[in-house]
């Protein structure tokens, strides 16, 4: 189960959104979109190489069909081969692709916001004793898109608990203040899960 709040999108609002633009894909292949997520591919590795000179410690290799290598409890940041922009009120969700999972692969995956434009990386650690191959055209994180505009709060809004404690700060009867809060929320119908 997901931690992020909002709607999951499942794949044809996945493609409804991307033809609206409130998703975009680059490149997009509609054969990655799957039931409720996308597949993103390994284009570049950022390997720390531990060299003397700390400008000179990272390494980028671009990948190409031959793979990389990342050694036994090796650490390298993976940058996708996709860009991925979302309208305000979309977010995705990274998720480790299971191959990755059963090869011994640990994964820093997170989440994207809306307006990022940057491209896209992931910590990978190679947690096994053996070496794991990474290769270009096999997906090592999947994306979900949650839209979240019918449960958040507009970009600088603030949530009634907000408006409350910034009253709390400018007055002098915050006694008051609270009172009124607890009666606020004794108000409230409890809404069922």
């Amino acid at each position: 189960m997901s931690g992020m709040a909002g709607r999951l999108l499942g794949d044809k609002e996945i493609l409804k959104y991307i033809q609206l633009g409130i998703i975009r894909i680059e490149p997009f292949r509609p054969e990655l979109l799957k039931w409720a997520w996308y597949a993103l591919h390994p284009y570049a590795i950022w390997n720390d190489i531990q060299t003397k000179n700390i400008e000179e410690d990272i390494e980028l290799v671009h990948l190409d069909k031959s793979g990389y290598i990342v050694e036994p409890q090796d650490f390298v940041v993976v940058e996708i081969k996709e860009r991925i922009v979302l309208a305000d009120g979309i977010v995705g969700q990274f998720i480790p692709a299971s191959n990755a999972i059963e090869k011994g692969g640990v994964l820093t995956v997170g989440k994207l916001d809306p307006g990022y434009t940057s491209s896209i990386r992931f910590g990978f650690m190679n947690a096994k004793r053996h070496p794991i191959d990474l290769y270009p055209v096999t997906p090592l994180v999947y994306i979900q898109f949650f839209d979240i505009r019918e449960t958040s709060l507009p970009r600088g809004a603030k949530s009634e608990y907000e408006e409350h404690i910034e009253r709390i700060r400018d007055t002098e009867s915050a006694a008051d203040l609270l009172e009124q809060l607890a009666q606020t929320i004794r108000k409230r119908p409890l809404q069922e899960k």
